[in-house]
């Protein structure tokens, strides 16, 4: 301790300030900004009578107080000390201050990105100018809050688009497009981003109807055009689109998105793309535009889409009739559903394919049982068959029939227990016994298909058989051994 106390030390702040004022030794006056058992003020005013840079800069980088270190920092003279005290002082008082003095974008921008305290890195960003520079510190720096003050402070539209598209990433370039308010920028980022949820994202800031179009229509890549083509909602540029974009795949999903039936019904004429014609006139609902289209129009696969669209039976019977192109008569065929009509065409036809298409709309049981009885033709005849729901029908045709493979078929349909049952006890080899097994409702008649079932595959192992592979007359066999 002093023998006395100095007067720097004293209690009064008049009488502290006078002693500090009278000191002129600048090693005195570093000591007593040094001295942490001082007061506050008193290291304040000795910075304040310091003159020597290099104590000063050593004060404001590591001075014990922040007060005293922002003193030193606001005296320190030469650009490169400020940045050094600016980067390196644990202080963010004495950083901001002497940032405050700086007024090289460069040296700045290098702050911002290597100040140690976070402070300091913001205020420097703040601080920040020329685009230019603001362009590099938003790509270089690391701290996330010093690339948004950065991003805030640049005013140029082209300038922020030009980054936007320069970037190497997605992520870099999402947070800069809502500052980009200039329509024409977000158009051209838009159309040349090289970014899917860049153009997804920018699209969405963008209202303009032509303007989408536009940009659907010109866009090198397929993903910027359908971020545009998707915003699209009026109708007319959709069509404008669905008729020039160079996209199959996003003017197919345009025409799904069209409810306007006569802009349809043009764009059929319109389209010179097959499958797109087609699935434009597939969307066509009004009859009389679907008949005009079979009338007028040139493709017989544009007609075909046409044709179930058309209600009116005496058309689609014209269209089913011979001297139509196949194709149509087959898609009209389809569309038909009158009886009558239907019949008539199955007995016009000759070609087999048209043939089956009739019998799979015919629902009158008795026609389809003559066609069954009457063909010689095995397709035609199961097709007849099949369509058949008298169950007293299906027994007399099971009757009358010796191939194998239609009695199969029948069996699949029929829902007689005696049929059933004789038929699996004649094909117990058929490994579908068992499903036709379930299908008998009599409990008694199931079981004996059960036990003979049981009792032939017990008979088979014990030959040394595999089941189904002898024995064509199976029944005769197990009722001879049933007797003995």
């Amino acid at each position: 301790m002093w023998p006395f106390k100095p007067a720097y030390l004293s209690n009064n702040q008049n009488r502290r300030r006078r002693a500090v004022a009278k000191i002129h030794d600048q090693r005195k006056l570093l000591e007593i900004a040094e001295n942490k058992f001082c007061a506050t003020d008193t290291r304040v005013w000795a910075v304040e009578a310091i003159d020597g840079q290099v104590a000063l800069v050593r004060l404001a980088k590591h001075a014990s107080r922040a007060e005293v270190a922002a003193a030193a920092a606001i005296r320190v003279q030469k650009p490169a000390d400020r940045e050094a005290v600016a980067k390196d002082s644990t202080h963010p008082e004495a950083a901001a201050a002497a940032i405050e003095r700086i007024d090289s974008d460069d040296a700045l921008v290098r702050l911002a990105k290597s100040a140690k305290t976070g402070k300091a890195r913001t205020a420097a960003a703040g601080r920040v100018q020329g685009e230019s520079a603001l362009c590099a510190l938003l790509g270089q720096a690391s701290d996330e809050q010093v690339r948004s003050i950065a991003l805030s402070r640049i005013r140029s539209q082209e300038t922020l688009c030009e980054f936007a598209l320069s970037r190497n990433s997605a992520q870099e370039c999402l947070p800069v497009l809502r500052y980009i308010t200039d329509t024409g920028a977000k158009a051209r980022v838009l159309r040349d981003t090289l970014y899917v949820a860049v153009a997804q994202e920018i699209a969405g800031y963008i209202d303009d109807q032509e303007l989408l179009a536009e940009i659907a229509l010109t866009a090198g890549q397929r993903a910027n055009a359908e971020a545009a083509a998707r915003r699209l909602t009026d109708e007319m540029f959709i069509a404008d689109v669905v008729i020039g974009s160079k996209f199959g795949q996003l003017r197919n999903e345009l025409i799904q998105r069209l409810r306007n039936e006569k802009l349809l019904f043009e764009l059929v004429f319109a389209l010179d793309d097959q499958s797109l014609a087609c699935a434009a006139c597939g969307r066509v609902k009004d009859a009389g535009m679907a008949e005009t289209i079979i009338t007028r129009h040139s493709d017989t696969k544009v007609r075909c889409a046409a044709a179930p669209n058309i209600k009116d039976q005496a058309t689609l019977a014209a269209l089913a009739a011979p001297g139509v192109p196949m194709e149509l008569r087959a898609a009209a065929i389809t569309a038909l559903s009158d009886e009558g009509a239907l019949q008539a065409v199955y007995r016009q036809a000759t070609e087999r394919e048209l043939r089956v298409l009739a019998l799979e709309k015919i629902t009158d049981d008795a026609f389809l049982a003559g066609v069954f009885q009457a063909e010689t033709e095995p397709a035609l005849r199961m097709r007849a068959i099949r369509g058949v729901r008298s169950q007293r029908m299906l027994r007399d045709a099971y009757a009358g029939v010796k191939d194998p493979y239609l009695r199969m078929s029948l069996i699949r349909i029929i829902d007689d227990d005696d049929i059933l049952r004789a038929y699996a006890l004649e094909h117990l080899t058929d490994p579908e016994v068992d499903g036709i097994m379930k299908r008998i409702g009599n409990k008694d008649k199931r079981q004996e298909v059960a036990l003979a079932r049981d009792a032939y595959r017990k008979m088979c192992k014990a030959a040394g058989f595999e089941a189904g592979t002898f024995f064509t007359d199976v029944r005769r066999l197990l009722f001879a051994r049933m007797a003995e």
